[in-house]
């Protein structure tokens, strides 16, 4: 089986795969992840548990 990289394994000891960070420290954290030599994107995603189904939730 393959081994995971230098950076891969470094990464993965920085952060808590089990805690629930703040938004202004996961993006910290995210970006002292960085080793690109180009400009990397990040995609959020939230779980707002709404019902679109009704009038009073709805999002535009």
């Amino acid at each position: 089986m393959a081994q995971r990289g230098k950076r891969y394994r470094e990464a993965a000891r920085r952060y808590d795969r089990l805690a629930a960070y703040a938004p202004t420290e996961g993006l910290g954290l995210v970006k002292s992840f960085s080793k690109a030599g180009f400009d990397e994107t990040v995609d959020a995603v939230f779980k707002l548990g709404i019902d679109p189904r009704k009038a009073d939730q709805l999002v535009r």
